[in-house]
């Protein structure tokens, strides 16, 4: 089953909203000195709040998202995302 235990008897999921930086990274101090505590992390977005106007918004936008996302991967490497609470 994706990786996981052979016959789990519980899943252990981190689920998460709008989360940026600022919030991944307090997550990830937290969490990473202790004994892994979860399977697979499930991250809601929205993970930016503002309109693209350019590609360098666009550009600085995307790096947001793949910091945020390698700060959760500090915690339990399987990380499901859904970039947009809209779509």
């Amino acid at each position: 089953m994706f990786g996981f235990s052979n016959n789990p008897k519980n899943l252990r999921i981190l689920v998460l909203c709008d989360v940026d930086c600022n919030s991944a990274s307090k997550l990830a101090e937290y969490f990473i000195p202790k004994p892994p505590q979860f399977d697979c992390c499930v991250v809601c977005g929205p993970f930016t709040n503002t309109d693209i106007e350019n590609r360098e918004l666009e550009a600085k936008a995307e790096g947001d998202v793949a910091s945020v996302i390698a700060q959760l991967e500090n915690i339990v490497c399987r990380v499901v995302y859904l970039p947009s609470d809209k779509e």
